[in-house]
């Protein structure tokens, strides 16, 4: 199995994205273009009419969706990131466009409608996740952590998974009510029986 190529500290890219400009969270902004122009600038890739229309339905939904893709291009044009674009095995090109394209997806349809995008910005364990969530999704390590750090530090920081864990528990507890209801359904039952033979 080949290890998932090394991209910046998560400390970079927090950093990076406190220095964001405000004019990124311009609902104004043309998100769609700010995406074709980065992977021009990051790949040397001119985005076709099927994926730009592919990435217009997701960028385009919301005012949070094109604040997102706005701060992902900031991050995809990280000085420290172009090494990672041409590392792995798909190399540049191509391949590092589809890991740009998956960062963009993932952060506008999963990351922006639980921690909206001016917290990428404003908080720093919204600078974290977001910062996490990109490298994740671009499919590099950050910098200085092995995948088992990488990955616990993601469960300790992700919203969703922390809602994941949230859920696992809340339904566990159901089933020991319904499992301690069960029980004592049965043992009045068999109080009553026993009371019956009597």
């Amino acid at each position: 199995m080949t290890a998932a190529p090394t991209g910046p500290s998560v400390a970079a890219l927090m950093q990076r994205l406190a220095g964001g400009s405000p004019d990124l969270l311009d609902p104004g902004v043309n998100a769609v273009a700010l995406v074709a122009d980065t992977l021009v600038d990051t790949c040397g890739v001119v985005l076709d009419r099927p994926t730009r229309a592919l990435v217009r339905t997701d960028v385009d939904a919301t005012d949070d969706a094109r604040a997102a893709a706005a701060l992902t291009c900031w991050l995809a044009l990280a000085p420290g990131l172009r090494a990672a674009w041409s590392a792995g095995p798909a190399g540049q090109g191509a391949g590092a466009a589809e890991r740009v394209l998956a960062a963009v997806r993932a952060l506008v349809t999963e990351l922006a409608p639980s921690v909206p995008p001016r917290r990428w910005i404003e908080d720093p364990a919204g600078r974290e996740e977001a910062a996490r969530a990109f490298l994740r999704a671009a499919g590099l390590l950050p910098a200085g952590e092995s995948a088992a750090i990488a990955q616990d530090r993601w469960s300790a920081i992700s919203t969703a998974a922390r809602r994941d864990a949230e859920r696992e528990i809340a339904q566990e507890a159901r089933r020991t009510q319904e499992l301690a209801r069960r029980l004592a359904e049965q043992r009045a039952k068999e109080a009553v029986a026993q009371y019956t033979y009597v």
